[in-house]
């Protein structure tokens, strides 16, 4: 719960991020079905363990926001790759919160400089 004027800084895994999604097991069509690094265990089908459940993207963030009673206008994408797997990056003001998962701070992103984690600021 936020009270009105209340920030909330979102940063999850992009799939789309090159290093996520080689290392993940994928279906025959390529949807991924568990994400080794993410911790956890996948047995029969089944993740167990503490593993990831979900594999977001910016399509899944945006109409979770878009579900919400956060307006439009108070939503900030920072980070993400887009639907057509583009990297968007706009920097990040870290004294509101740090985030390791950012190529500003973890080498995996660094070069080229790309997104990893889908980074969104509100404002309530």
């Amino acid at each position: 719960m936020l009270k009105p004027g209340g920030f909330l800084r979102l940063a999850v895994p992009d799939y789309r991020f090159d290093v996520y999604y080689d290392r993940s097991v994928k279906s025959d069509i390529g949807e991924i079905l568990f994400d080794p690094g993410g911790g956890g265990k996948f047995a029969n089908g089944v993740v167990s363990d503490g593993g990831h459940l979900w594999f977001p993207k910016i399509e899944l963030i945006r109409e979770l926001f878009s579900k919400s009673n956060f307006e439009d206008s108070k939503v900030t994408y920072f980070h993400y790759y887009d639907e057509t797997g583009i990297s968007i990056t706009q920097p990040i003001d870290y004294a509101k919160g740090f985030i390791a998962r950012t190529p500003d701070n973890d080498s995996r992103a660094q070069n080229p400089y790309r997104a990893m984690s889908i980074v969104v600021d509100v404002i309530k």
